[in-house]
């Protein structure tokens, strides 16, 4: 064995291992939260949300004496207070919102030029890409 064999074993021994998911995941989690339209964007989708539920009682509300009898039985029997509570257009519309929320996460990334530290850390694409789709899919059922 000669002196310069003996020398570079250590060396090549010393692989880093590689990022474990909860590390990505946690990684993610501050990436996210660092961008200053989070806090914005989830408060906006929340009030929106609220009041589109809102005015969509208030008009029934306002119109349940013009119901006539039938009406009105139907609406209680059918649950259909329940819509007001989680009405459609309040849907579709934290759907964009939400879906506007994962687009900067990632444009945000490649906006500020992080991405290149992120896959120069870790090179593994779809497992970065994996607990980015978690944290945001996190954030935004909570």
């Amino acid at each position: 064995m000669t002196a310069l064999a003996s020398v570079r074993a250590p060396a090549e021994l010393a692989v880093e291992p590689p990022a474990r998911f909860r590390d990505l995941l946690a990684a993610e989690w501050i990436k996210l939260w660092s961008l200053r339209s989070t806090p914005w964007s989830l408060l906006g989708a929340e009030l929106v949300v609220i009041a589109f539920n809102v005015g969509y009682a208030w008009d029934h509300y306002r119109y349940w004496p013009t119901f006539d009898r039938e009406h009105q039985a139907y609406f209680i029997a059918e649950r259909m207070a329940l819509w007001d509570a989680f009405t459609t257009n309040a849907g579709m519309v934290l759907m964009l919102c939400f879906s506007a929320i994962g687009a900067l996460t990632v444009v945000g990334e490649y906006g500020t030029g992080m991405i290149r530290t992120t896959f120069a850390a870790v090179p593994a694409r779809r497992s970065v890409m994996a607990a980015k789709l978690l944290v945001v899919t996190a954030v935004t059922t909570v």
